[in-house]
């Protein structure tokens, strides 16, 4: 090989290491979204496991945009429980895998994973001040400190271990369960057997809270908007409302209009038994 051939080998090589470094380090960087996970759901009180505990794994990316400003999406959200001990595994997610080849300079793409658990009457740890806190409109001011997103706690062979979460039993009004347990489930919906699962726990906890209140007692929009979408069909339930209280549903005065008790518990049910 002349010394001209090997001049242009090496200079092609340094090129090529040049374009993929940001890559390699992105990829690097965001590995732990990807890997399989383990964690365990631990009871405050008694320091045991909690078995049964529904878990939400999810992940997003996003980055800045020269066109567009920002940009991002979710990749992945899988809905798994906890064993008899409390202990609970996510698969790894390669599949939902996303790289920038290679990421342009100052788009700072990455991402971010999540673990979020649900069971109704308890409460993550740190949690209190998502649900003590309203403004003037009725509208949430903080939202849960444990749906932020997490860092490994460690690895094992290949596995990321997730700190323990610590949960304790709570007592909640109507509105702050409302709110707490939607801000901590969200309103995305994947087409699964867990997620229907997950949506109908929540309903059937809310549903006698919300028909054994005074038929003439008043909720805020806010607190019904995250009633419905533990409905197994949202649409009904908003069909529902409007016929029942056209004057008020579909408006987004300020301050907010209420609604009758009687009149949310006839939508819940009739969106609960549709499929």
């Amino acid at each position: 090989m002349t010394r001209q051939r090997k001049m242009l080998l090496v200079s092609a090589c340094v090129l090529l290491i040049f374009l993929l470094s940001p890559t390699i380090w992105n990829l690097l960087g965001n590995t732990a979204t990807y890997l399989q996970k383990s964690g365990r759901v631990v009871d405050a009180s008694t320091n045991s496991g909690m078995p049964n505990v529904f878990v939400i794994a999810t992940a997003s990316y996003g980055g800045q945009s020269f066109i567009s400003g920002t940009y991002g999406g979710l990749l992945y959200r899988y809905i798994t429980r906890t064993d008899a001990n409390g202990i609970y595994y996510i698969p790894s997610s390669w599949a939902h895998a996303e790289f920038w080849f290679p990421p342009a300079p100052g788009t700072a793409p990455s991402t971010e994973w999540r673990i979020a658990v649900f069971k109704p009457g308890y409460a993550v740890e740190g949690d209190e001040t998502s649900w003590s806190n309203f403004d003037n409109e009725g509208q949430p001011l903080y939202l849960p400190r444990s749906v932020g997103p997490r860092t490994a706690n460690g690895f094992s062979f290949g596995e990321v271990k997730v700190e323990p979460i610590m949960m304790r039993e709570v007592r909640q009004t109507l509105k702050q369960s409302a709110f707490y347990y939607h801000a901590i489930v969200g309103r995305v919906r994947e087409p699964s057997l867990e997620e229907y699962a997950l949506r109908k726990l929540g309903f059937n906890f809310f549903l006698p809270q919300v028909c054994n209140l005074d038929l003439f007692a008043k909720l805020d929009l806010t607190t019904i908007n995250t009633l419905r979408d533990f409905s197994a069909n949202p649409i009904a339930f908003d069909m529902t409302m409007k016929e029942a209280e056209p004057e008020n549903w579909g408006k987004f005065d300020t301050p907010s209009p209420l609604f009758l008790a009687r009149d949310v518990c006839n939508a819940m049910k009739v969106a609960g038994e549709a499929r």
